[in-house]
């Protein structure tokens, strides 16, 4: 059962951080608004003070922690005044203590609730992350193969993708430890991610396969890019002197045609294996069919 409703509240966390941040902050204070309201009309015998919390939390899980602050001040002010509205027969003393009381709850439903946002994206993070190079994992980078397709072929734009392949590294891990091996690894993510532009992707796929995801890349674009990265890889201190070289191969899709990710990755492999057994340390391009016109 709770695991039922955490769920749940997954599932509409996700849809509402769907919204831009204005309709977004709208929904708060239209909340807000409404708790207000009721809180009003309803009279002092009726607390509504764990109802207020509501927009404070989802400002923190949603917004930021400075959002989750400003509601807390926002409703300990709201509740105050309808107290204020029946001072008649309310001590001030009692009011001060009540609004007290309330400010203090407020924060610290808006502080539990920017730790929770913290920590359920440090977890998406780390599912999301191969734990050794910091690159995504196989399975959240083909999610952003698949979220990328999408955006491509709704907004007629290009996509490019790049599988590498290290030359020679069962050789390092034989010769001088796996222990040598991670580190080469790690190299390699440490060098290419700084060359990514905001929207591209970097994951590793397993053992010593890498794959780049480049974001509204066409075929003429991303020959100089992967010729740019393949450059930076030869020359990096830390892999200069392995042995290593690069294997990649480069596929372009089309967005007149539907692909899945595995397709559009299986000729991005497609291409790197030619490379791999013929020239090696090499890069081979291909760009995926056009539709044929009806």
């Amino acid at each position: 059962m709770r695991s039922h409703t955490f769920e749940k509240w997954m599932g509409a966390s996700e849809a509402l951080q769907g919204l831009d941040k204005g309709r977004l902050i709208a929904l708060l204070l239209g909340l807000l608004a409404l708790i207000y309201g009721c809180d009003y009309f309803s009279g002092p015998l009726i607390p509504f003070t764990i109802f207020y919390i509501m927009p404070i939390w989802m400002a923190g899980s949603l917004l930021s922690g400075h959002w989750a602050h400003g509601l807390a001040l926002l409703c300990t002010l709201a509740t105050t005044s309808i107290d204020l509205e029946v001072m008649e027969q309310v001590h001030l003393v009692g009011i001060a203590w009540k609004a007290m009381v309330n400010g203090a709850v407020f924060l610290i439903a808006a502080d539990m609730s920017i730790g929770w946002a913290r920590l359920h994206d440090n977890l998406q993070y780390e599912a999301s992350r191969d734990p050794l190079t910091g690159a995504f994992n196989r399975r959240a980078f083909f999610e952003r193969i698949d979220e990328e397709l999408g955006r491509s072929q709704r907004k007629n734009l290009p996509l490019s993708l790049a599988f590498i392949d290290l030359d020679n590294f069962k050789h390092i891990n034989d010769s001088q430890g796996h222990e040598k091996g991670d580190e080469v690894l790690k190299a390699v993510a440490s060098t290419l991610s700084p060359h990514l532009r905001a929207g591209d992707a970097l994951g590793r796929l397993g053992g010593d396969e890498f794959a780049i995801l480049l974001h509204e890349t066409d075929q003429e674009q991303v020959k100089p890019v992967m010729n740019r990265l393949a450059r930076a890889l030869k020359d990096a201190p830390r892999l200069a002197d392995t042995g290593i070289s690069f294997s990649i191969g480069v596929a372009t899709s089309n967005p007149r045609r539907s692909i899945s990710a595995d397709e559009l990755m299986a000729i991005a492999d497609q291409a790197m294996y030619e490379i791999k057994h013929s020239t090696k340390d090499g890069i081979g391009f291909t760009v995926v069919d056009a539709p044929a016109p009806s």
